[in-house]
């Protein structure tokens, strides 16, 4: 089932409509993303954006590397992401540092990939409050499932630490507040197929507003 909450202002047509697609680890983000992409969204993808800025040879790749040392890198130059992830997710400390270091270029780099797409453009994003992003999209999807839903979903592949270890971090921010920020609310309790349905629902009452 999904849910909108009606805004009272009117808004000026813009030449680009950006929608920021986030949620709760194993709510089924993903999923709706390509729901997106479906109906002719140009979908950007927050994680792969974010691989980019740090492969061998970058900026950031360079200043990771003088921060944690060669030890978390691989023999092509490129980090492992498992091995840093488990340092990332060691402490608030460490979280806070690693994402001090990316959320900037991150950013930077998303509202550029932004420009290139055409009218409707969604970013993809697990950490779109945390980075702030959700101030420069028109629209936050959020994307919802009981606990116990999505532990059944990832725990398996992400292992229940790595989840729990996740999900601390990423509710700093209080998931009641991204409710109240978020435009529309997807709740994904069931299977993917309704989850893309109530998309399909949000994107329709999208565009009906941006073209009339």
């Amino acid at each position: 089932m999904s849910a909108a909450k009606p805004s009272g202002k009117k808004r000026r047509r813009k030449r680009r409509f950006v929608a920021g697609i986030t949620g709760q680890i194993g709510a089924g983000k993903s999923t709706a993303a390509k729901a997106f992409a479906a109906r002719g969204f140009k979908v950007i993808d927050a994680d792969k954006t974010a691989h980019s800025l740090y492969g061998p040879g970058t900026a950031l790749n360079r200043r990771l590397r003088k921060i944690y040392g060669s030890g978390y890198f691989l023999k092509d130059g490129s980090p492992d992401r498992k091995k840093l992830a488990e340092r990332v997710f060691k402490n608030i400390s460490e979280y806070r540092k690693f994402t001090s270091l990316v959320y900037g270029p991150l950013n930077r780099k998303l509202l550029s990939e932004i420009k290139k797409a055409g009218k409707f453009a969604a970013v993809d994003m697990a950490v779109l409050f945390e980075s702030g992003f959700y101030k420069k999209v028109d629209a936050v999807i959020y994307v919802s499932a009981d606990a116990g839903e999505r532990h059944r979903r990832v725990v398996p592949v992400l292992g229940e630490k790595f989840v729990k270890r996740a999900e601390k971090f990423q509710s700093a921010f209080g998931n009641s507040k991204k409710i109240a920020l978020s435009s529309y609310i997807l709740y994904n309790n069931s299977t993917g197929r309704i989850l893309r349905k109530n998309a399909f629902e949000i994107i329709k009452e999208i565009k009906n507003k941006e073209v009339g």
